[in-house]
């Protein structure tokens, strides 16, 4: 979407991850979220009580392609290396169902976005790692030169579901 919102082909839109640093857009930010682990049911440390990313050695995981957002897979990768794992990746994906489908079949476990929680496949449980520290950030952007009535009135819309003030005059 990043693309999009430079070209012009898109006027606003939702970004995970950092804000671009740009001085032409404006930036709101939304919400944070931690990442969890995907598993099947059945997983062998699905009931275990705590996990950490050395526990993950030897596993395969299904991970989100480089492609899809680079920013996001390396941070990710470099998160791991920090905890003592180097990912044994099977497969790369760029779409978020995929990745489900793939860890509900039992080829692998791979890092979601806690959002996912709120909705996904039977047969699957998300954990916590306990020594994972990356967290996505979640941001409205929008150029600052295509304040559009439409623009200007999302932007607001946005911030009254986030008990922010409103300011229509971006």
């Amino acid at each position: 979407q990043l693309d999009a919102l430079e070209s012009g082909a898109a006027d606003i839109a939702f970004l995970y991850g950092p804000p671009p640093n740009r001085l032409d857009f404006e930036v709101l930010p939304v919400r944070h979220e931690n990442l969890v682990l995907a598993m099947t049911a059945t997983h062998r440390l699905a009931a275990a009580p705590r996990i950490l990313l050395r526990d993950l050695t030897d596993e395969p995981f299904i991970w989100i392609s480089r492609k899809k957002n680079y920013v996001y897979y390396n941070a990710l990768l470099d998160a791991c290396r920090d905890g003592g794992l180097a990912p044994y990746i099977v497969q790369e994906t760029t779409s978020r169902a995929t990745l489900l489908s793939l860890i509900a079949s039992g080829l692998g476990i791979g890092f979601m976005l806690s959002s996912i929680l709120a909705s996904h496949p039977p047969g699957l449980i998300f954990r916590e790692v306990d020594d994972l520290k990356l967290g996505v950030n979640l941001s409205l952007s929008w150029r600052r030169d295509t304040p559009s009535f439409p623009v200007r009135s999302f932007v607001d819309t946005v911030r009254a579901m986030l008990n922010l003030p409103e300011q229509s005059a971006i």
